[in-house]
């Protein structure tokens, strides 16, 4: 599989957003992904209550160690350095939930 950073680049939402949102859309979805996944015994032994718990914690961005969850991130091209146009890799900003552009509160 190749990889093109162009595909990545632009804002971010952090799937917490996704898991805390209440939006009706995101709510079936949920619904619907647990029910799909209680039909799998080794899913819904993991999952011990529903797909939104399950991924509440396993997505969890804070604790007690760092008490601000992440809002997102920002994936840009590094700026190119002398004249190597080619520059490989990619900057990733981490956002918190104040500065991220996509958090509604």
């Amino acid at each position: 599989m190749d990889f093109n950073v162009n595909d990545w680049l632009g804002d971010w939402i952090s799937f917490e957003h996704l898991i805390n949102n209440h939006d009706p859309n995101l709510d079936r979805a949920w619904k619907d992904s647990t029910k799909a996944m209680r039909s799998k015994p080794l899913f819904a032994i993991m999952m011990l209550g529903d797909a939104r718990r399950f991924w509440a914690k396993a997505c969890k961005t804070s604790g007690k160690e760092w008490r601000f969850r992440i809002g997102g991130w920002h994936i840009e091209q590094p700026s190119a350095v002398g004249d190597d146009d080619a520059v490989a890799g990619f900057n990733l900003t981490w956002l918190d939930e104040k500065t991220h552009p996509h958090h509604n509160t």
